[in-house]
């Protein structure tokens, strides 16, 4: 890789923030990536982009407290851009005639134009590399219905499921209800297709709430997704590292929630070792138990399976697959 600096460090550019409801949570990914980046080897520079897609960069974007104050800390902070020209891997000043060269892009963006492939194909277009899946990666597992039905084509287990988009919901309420009641059993899980961090996220046992549920979804998204409830439930996480062709598989571990299903409050509001909400450990501040507790049975299913996703979607860099365990009958879906 070629490196842009004089002390032969490579210059990582760490880009968080972005227009998207998991905004707040991206900037937790980026401070972490920012403080746990090895200064001898990198030369770390944050770019933080806005809730109105404004890109930014400094050193007052490190200190997790000034984003209490976000129009201070976007006054105090170097407004920057970057072309769409291809080979110009530079970061532009605003209001200075200095550009910033940058070797490679760390995504920790969530959610939206950060995860759905749009940032990507963007750094594509450039010719800059950047971690993470590749845009057709990123767009299919973005879209929770989208990789279900690749997933059934190679008959990788998925939870039952319905989906339908608003302009149904708006024309015939009715309709979509006794589309998802023919489909399912109560109780369901309603969510948006194209987020994560659990936003957006409700259970419903009854038709009453469903409707509630799906009033909430669609305040996220034009899209949404009904499951089946796996109940009793376990959850287990694995990663995988490596590209198409190749990966390898993580010690799987086991997240553990306050409630039926893992929350946003769980994952991101804990507090960690600290106990401040919101703080800058976010989900390294999540309870769980490593490795988790399976059977190596079912761990070496589940591995195998984590894989095959891996490979089937074309993934690359570092990727955690989500999978649900059927407590009654050990039985696991992606």
């Amino acid at each position: 890789m070629r490196k842009s600096n004089t002390n032969m460090k490579i210059t990582v550019g760490v880009i968080f923030g972005g227009r998207s409801v998991e905004h707040e949570v991206s900037v937790i990914s980026g401070l972490q990536a920012l403080q746990n980046l090895d200064k001898d080897q990198y030369n770390a520079v944050p770019i933080y982009i806005s809730k109105e897609g404004v890109w930014y960069t400094g050193n007052t974007l490190l200190n997790i407290d000034n984003y209490k104050k976000l129009d201070t800390l976007k006054a105090n902070s170097p407004e920057v851009f970057m072309t769409p020209h291809f080979n110009d891997p530079v970061l532009y000043f605003k209001k200075r005639s200095t550009p910033q060269n940058i070797d490679v892009i760390l995504t920790t963006l969530h959610g939206g134009s950060g995860e759905n492939g749009a940032i990507q194909g963007f750094f594509e277009l450039k010719g800059i590399p950047f971690t993470g899946c590749g845009t057709l990666s990123s767009a299919i597992c973005m879209d929770k219905v989208c990789t279900k039905q690749l997933l059934e084509s190679r008959n990788l287990p998925c939870v039952p499921y319905t989906y339908f988009y608003d302009f149904a919901w708006y024309s015939d309420q009715d309709a979509v209800l006794t589309q998802i009641e023919t489909a399912l059993n109560y109780p369901v899980i309603v969510k948006p297709a194209a987020l994560g961090s659990s936003v957006g996220i409700t259970k419903a046992i009854s038709r009453t709430e469903l409707v509630e549920a799906i009033s909430v979804a669609l305040q996220y998204t034009d899209k949404v997704l009904v499951e089946k409830a796996i109940e009793p439930l376990k959850e287990i996480n694995c990663s995988v590292i490596g590209d198409s062709e190749s990966g390898k598989t993580s010690v799987l571990e086991e997240p553990l929630s306050s409630g039926a299903t893992l929350s946003y409050a769980d994952k991101y509001m804990s507090g960690g070792k600290t106990g401040k909400t919101g703080s800058a450990e976010g989900m390294s501040g999540q309870k769980r138990r490593i490795p988790a507790e399976i059977s190596e049975t079912l761990a070496k299913q589940i591995k195998a399976s984590a894989l095959e996703v891996f490979q089937l979607m074309q993934c690359g860099g570092l990727v955690r697959i989500d999978f649900l365990i059927d407590a009654k009958n050990n039985a696991f879906f992606v």
